[in-house]
């Protein structure tokens, strides 16, 4: 009977054990790597609030304001910026900025794939205005070039043909002569 006793209390202690380690392994994944679960990976409605350049904005969630740096793809800078030249950062500022100020409709999209913050702590998403993909518009004129687009995240390829267009065409940052 002691036996018996013995292995019910050590099945019972493993029992413990084992909850206990997927519970803290479960909360350090969903804390450390700063990736979105599927269950997150879903268009959300927000309220435009304002630009603050061709790929950044900020939106109202849930009554806080949140600044976006839209995923997978970069736009012009101003020319006062390190490194930049300059061309084609008032087109791509005011493209987003009439797209968001005018729109029906804004989403934004969260990738399974990506990291959900930066390093200065924007939001990286997905934008849509009025079910179209704001990155896909921006980089098809020409007003942006794909940047840190990874093979995995959800609209690389959109973006990738978007580009592929725009470089063909001679759009906006592509019809730069060096």
């Amino acid at each position: 009977m002691k036996k018996i006793k013995n292995i019910v209390l050590i099945f019972f202690i493993l029992l413990l054990i084992s909850i206990f380690f997927n519970n803290i392994s479960d909360y350090v994944l969903n804390e450390d790597d700063n990736y979105n679960n599927k269950e997150n990976n879903k268009k959300i409605e927000v309220e435009y609030y304002s630009s603050i350049d061709g790929d950044t904005a900020k939106f109202i969630l849930n009554e806080k304001i949140i600044k976006v740096r839209f995923l997978g793809i970069d736009a012009p800078e101003t020319p006062e910026s390190p490194g930049e030249e300059g061309f084609f950062w008032e087109e791509a500022s005011d493209f987003t900025k009439e797209k968001l100020e005018n729109a029906n409709k804004i989403e934004i999209e969260y990738d399974e794939n990506a990291l959900q913050k930066d390093k200065y702590e924007r939001d990286l998403t997905w934008v849509w205005v009025d079910n179209k993909l704001l990155q896909e518009e921006l980089v098809s004129n020409g007003l942006a070039k794909t940047y840190m687009l990874q093979e995995n995240y959800k609209y690389a390829n959109i973006l990738k043909q978007a580009e592929k267009y725009a470089k063909n065409k001679n759009l906006g940052i592509w019809n730069i002569k060096e």
